[in-house]
């Protein structure tokens, strides 16, 4: 692989589009909401974590699909047997 393939990213500082910046910025609120409301039970901190921490890894994928297309490939409803899925 040549040093070209991974030259970027291409978007100027700004890697968001559409929401996910909304996204992100939602997922910290959810956070600080869930921890002002409480736990019921010791195991419920690290559920939300780990659901925090997997949206935004989509968003994270996102865009590294987008600034490095070759090495993370994104996949059209006719690949793989994806259903529904939208090209980002």
């Amino acid at each position: 692989m040549s040093k070209e393939s991974w030259q970027g990213p291409f978007h100027s500082g700004n890697p968001y589009r559409r929401n996910e910046k909304e996204i992100m910025k939602k997922m910290g609120e959810i956070h600080e909401l869930m921890i002002e409301q409480g736990f019921t039970h010791p195991s419920q901190v690290n559920n939300l974590e780990k659901a925090v921490h997997i949206i935004q890894e989509i968003v994270m994928h996102r865009i590294c699909q987008r600034d490095y297309p070759v090495q993370f490939p994104t996949y059209s409803n006719n690949e793989g047997g994806w259903h529904d899925v939208k090209r980002i």
